[in-house]
């Protein structure tokens, strides 16, 4: 056996032994390695995808523990090892070597063949009162070729007092399905909330809340543990429901997705009481630069006005992202590497501890940049850093880069960014004035860009096929009907939560959504679209701009028509299509409607169909 390295990877390559070695056998070659590095996960019943405890067991499986070492994947290695968190224990280079020897004498096992030692249990273990083996996603199935599938789930603490965590263990259902799990507290109320939008198990959207990302309580990897160092604890507030982001792929068959979490205490240090991380997010929201060239995407945060310590943090890179690394640099000083994920990788991928709580010093920024297979997923993409952090003795952690406290401004149910806007009234007239009444309907002709301006503060998107409607995405259409509903003084129609924004233009580029009755306007339902088409009154329906409907399917948002884009055949009454509601395109476009004598407003969302 002959090793060579290069680059942080091993390169193993065989040669024949000429003699055997009586000296090569389980106990001193194979198990040392094993035990301290694989155990862990391969004890047969955790992550790991194979057992491995017995000389029979591991020699089964000698070939691939090679190839993955040579690979540098296992055990999952994803943070450089110029990143200052912390790594799972890997072998080195003499215990790598012993190893390849062991097995290319056939793995003998010697005199001693005694299984591998269980990994130590954690030494903490307490559960938070009131917070063990809460139950989740029992209804939720992945089926079999379903890649990068998300979902969040919410089950109510009923804490009538603040709670103080430490760790969290998630038992799975299914070893190793679900890959990645990021935690958060909402107000209990919220939670009911976010859990009706859809009526599948949980909801099709990220675990943030209206005051807090997924993320916030930390989360777990494929091994279903997380702890903070002793001395540290996160907080969720009294009367919370916890939130859990659940990401996975499909392994070939349909399998239930279930699990159950346990919050654990946290641990003192000489009795004195644990300090309370807040959150930063380092993201696109209040970002002092914010820009996606080519196949990246770079986001750096304005300077902190104060001094943290940085304890842990989650990465949030996007959902088809193939690289991460965030950086900080201290002021007068080049960049460090945080944490550098050059092959990311979901399944490898779970909250990181620093290898010592970091000071991070007024004045510093942190950098974030990630990688993605193309341009349109480096521009459409929102990553994230969620840092777990403690204010110095002096104050609390910066609210500058506390971003959710600065998106667009989302006033109640009228949604609509009031800083922004011009003067609307000749807008208002024009729109008005271009009203059709079909049926039970007032319907507006397709939105220009002079319309969306006044309405948004911002532009659209202008088309280059000679059309004058102006290019939307769904969130800005529903924005752009309550602020034509505020405008006439009619009840809005929707309220966003949990919205994110680009930080540039101020569009909406995710939001948890909820439609309310009333009397103001909207977008027409999937079958409405279809009489409005239908009549002729409104000569701009068909093959002018795909128009956005108030139906879904799935996680996207439908569109009908066709567009002057298309071909001749294609620009129909039955045209219809499935599109992300953050995609801004000159090809997309919106017309309003509001029922003529609508309900007063109040209540909750109204029938899916019927609009009303």
């Amino acid at each position: 056996m002959q090793l060579s390295h290069g680059a942080g990877a091993c390169i193993l390559s065989c040669t024949p032994l000429l003699a055997v070695d009586n000296t090569v056998n389980w106990a001193a070659n194979a198990r040392p390695m094993i035990e301290r590095c694989c155990i862990r996960c391969h004890d047969g019943s955790g992550p790991g995808a194979y057992p491995l405890r017995t000389p029979a067991e591991v020699a089964a499986k000698r070939g691939t523990i090679l190839r993955v070492l040579e690979q540098h994947s296992m055990p999952p290695f994803l943070p450089t090892h110029d990143s200052l968190v912390r790594r799972p224990p890997e072998p080195t280079k003499a215990e790598v070597e012993r190893f390849a020897a062991w097995c290319d004498a056939g793995a003998p096992v010697g005199g001693d063949g005694a299984p591998v030692a269980a990994a130590p249990g954690s030494a903490r273990g307490i559960p938070v009162p009131g917070a063990s083996k809460l139950r989740m996603a029992d209804a939720f199935t992945i089926t079999a070729e379903e890649q990068r599938t998300m979902r969040s789930f919410q089950v109510p603490l009923g804490n009538d007092a603040p709670m103080l965590v430490g760790g969290v263990r998630v038992a799975f259902d299914q070893p190793r399905l679900i890959a990645r799990i990021h935690l958060n507290a909402v107000p209990e109320q919220e939670g009911r909330r976010l859990d009706e939008i859809d009526s599948n198990a949980g909801f099709r959207l990220t675990g943030d809340g209206a005051g807090s990302p997924a993320g916030a309580l930390a989360g777990c990897g494929i091994d279903g543990a997380f702890d903070l160092p002793d001395g540290f604890a996160l907080e969720i507030p009294p009367r919370s429901a916890l939130v859990a982001e659940a990401h996975a792929d499909g392994r070939g068959r349909t399998e239930a997705g279930g699990f159950t979490v346990s919050l654990l205490a946290p641990r003192s240090v000489n009795g004195a009481a644990p300090r309370v991380c807040e959150v930063i997010v380092v993201g696109a929201q209040n970002a002092q630069a914010d820009k996606a060239t080519a196949l990246e995407h770079t986001i750096v945060t304005p300077p902190l006005s104060r001094a943290t310590t940085l304890v842990a943090l989650s990465l949030r890179p996007g959902v088809y992202a193939t690289a991460a690394r965030l950086a900080l640099e201290l002021p007068g000083e080049a960049p460090s590497v945080i944490v550098d994920a050059p092959t990311f990788d979901v399944h490898q991928d779970r909250p990181y501890l620093l290898r010592e709580p970091l000071r991070v010093p007024a004045g510093s920024r942190f950098t974030l940049q990630t990688v993605h297979p193309t341009e349109a997923t480096a521009q459409k993409a929102v990553p994230q850093a969620v840092l777990l952090v403690v204010a110095d003795a002096q104050g609390e952690p910066e609210s500058s880069i506390d971003t959710l406290d600065e998106l667009p401004a989302v006033d109640g149910a009228a949604s609509r960014p009031d800083a922004k806007s011009k003067p609307i009234a000749p807008a208002i007239a024009d729109i008005l004035a271009g009203i059709q009444c079909i049926g039970a309907l007032e319907v507006t002709q397709e939105l220009t860009c002079p319309q969306i301006q006044a309405l948004l503060g911002r532009a659209g998107e202008a088309s280059t096929g000679g059309v004058p409607s102006c290019g939307v995405s769904w969130f800005d259409a529903v924005l752009a009907a309550n602020a034509l509903s505020s405008a006439c003084g009619l009840s809005p129609r929707y309220s966003l939560a949990s919205v994110h924004a680009a930080a540039e233009s101020g569009a909406v580029t995710g939001a948890a959504v909820e439609r309310h009755k009333g009397t103001g306007w909207r977008l027409p339902t999937d079958s409405e679209w279809s009489v409005i088409a239908a009549s002729g009154k409104c000569s701009d329906a068909v093959g002018s701009l795909w128009e956005w409907c108030d139906g879904a399917d799935g996680e996207s948002r439908i569109v009908r028509g066709g567009c002057w884009a298309d071909t001749p055949t294609a620009r129909a009454p039955e045209a219809r299509a499935a599109i992300e509601p953050s995609m801004r395109s000159e090809l997309f476009g919106a017309r309003l409607v509001r029922r003529v004598g609508g309900s007063p407003a109040g209540g909750a969302a109204a029938s899916s169909d019927r609009g009303d």
